[in-house]
């Protein structure tokens, strides 16, 4: 629904990633927040377990009284009311395994999403780079311009 938003953000990131620290944030970070910064782990080689992780430490904050309160004032009056904020404002890694279990049902994978909202490889590999340091070469593996080590 939101895919050009989420392409846009991808792309963004990979624009600036290179040049400077990017700052990602909303209220809680679960929701449009958490699913950005869950691609940008996924482009950067994370497994998905280390994703749900990921996305789990908003719980340790967003299911304070303080997260709670927070929450509730950026809701309109009438949403909040019928809300239960307690089961809202949580985070566990079961909801981004439900996530991804819908992304791979639709999409076949979480780079079928990405490819089908538009991100081109070239976006992805950007930001595989910046979010990465290099890795050395494994004894008498390639190495740089495709070389085997010695």
């Amino acid at each position: 629904r939101n895919g050009n938003a989420a392409r846009r953000a991808l792309e963004v990131c990979a624009e600036a990633l290179p040049r400077a620290p990017v700052l990602v944030h909303c209220t809680h970070g679960k929701d449009r927040t958490g699913l950005l910064v869950s691609l940008l782990l996924h482009a950067a080689g994370a497994s998905a377990e280390e994703v749900a992780a990921e996305y789990a430490r908003t719980d340790a904050w967003a299911a304070t009284a303080e997260g709670r309160a927070a929450q509730e004032a950026m809701l309109p009056a009438r949403l909040a009311a019928r809300l239960d904020l307690d089961g809202f404002c949580r985070a566990s890694p079961a909801t981004l395994h439900e996530l991804w279990r819908r992304v791979e049902a639709r999409y076949g994978s979480v780079d079928g999403y990405m490819s089908a909202i538009g991100v081109a490889p070239a976006t992805r590999a950007a930001l595989r780079d910046a979010l990465t340091a290099p890795r050395p070469p494994a004894e008498g593996g390639p190495v740089a311009g495709g070389e085997r080590g010695q």
